[in-house]
């Protein structure tokens, strides 16, 4: 089980090559469940809580489910760590509407392929880097494709730092349709690429805290 409290704020979005003022605040609680039947699979229930500028409290904002087979492993002497995986996405009303990633239809489908390379270091480890490829299907709009790698540094299991960067682009020549037709956002052409710097903290077994900031370089 694993719970994540973080907090977003965003002061505009580019559509097109006009940038909109639009001031946003998200707090944000996700939990998850994970479980492991067998050596090589794994699944994991996630439920995405967000508490945002018009509702007082929190509301449930999505519902994924997730399941993973790892077909490499390179902490037994494969060259690399590989893993195909399959999620399904559930969104409210809301959730889709979320301008700083992925606009999803209300039912969604996601299949990735995760690579990883760890440099051990003892009984923990040193630095690893990982990177995810996906495409994904919805309902409402087009399909997608998306790329993530991350390059993380091990400091005595205390102190992380994670450099990353994502790149996303939908497979349709349709623009957005613009605000406050929310529902609607979920239906046009996107593309984003982000690059961000994520420092965490552990605290032994009670938890980790994480600061990280992100810097969209490119929208549309």
């Amino acid at each position: 089980w694993e719970g994540k409290l973080s907090y977003q704020k965003a002061n505009h979005f580019r559509l097109e090559n006009d940038k909109v003022d639009h001031s946003r605040h998200h707090t944000l609680f996700e939990t998850s469940l994970a479980i492991s039947p067998l050596a090589d699979w794994r699944g994991e229930l996630t439920l995405d809580f967000a508490k945002i500028d018009s509702l007082k409290s929190f509301n449930l904002a999505s519902t994924r489910l997730e399941g993973q087979y790892l077909f490499l492993n390179d902490l037994i002497g494969d060259p690399l760590s590989a893993a195909f995986g399959a999620s399904l996405i559930f969104p409210k009303h809301r959730g889709v509407y979320d301008l700083s990633s992925i606009p999803y239809g209300s039912t969604n489908a996601e299949f990735h392929l995760s690579l990883g390379k760890e440099q051990t270091k003892g009984a923990s480890y040193d630095s690893r880097i990982a990177s995810t490829f996906a495409f994904g299907v919805k309902n409402q709009g087009s399909s997608w494709g998306r790329a993530k790698i991350n390059f993380e540094k091990n400091f005595q299991d205390l102190m992380k730092w994670t450099l990353f960067a994502e790149y996303a682009h939908a497979f349709s020549s349709k623009e957005f349709v613009g605000m406050p037709i929310e529902s609607q956002m979920a239906r046009g052409a996107f593309k984003f690429l982000d690059v961000g710097l994520k420092a965490s903290y552990s605290f032994d077994f009670y938890g980790e805290l994480s600061l990280s900031v992100k810097k969209r370089l490119y929208a549309r």
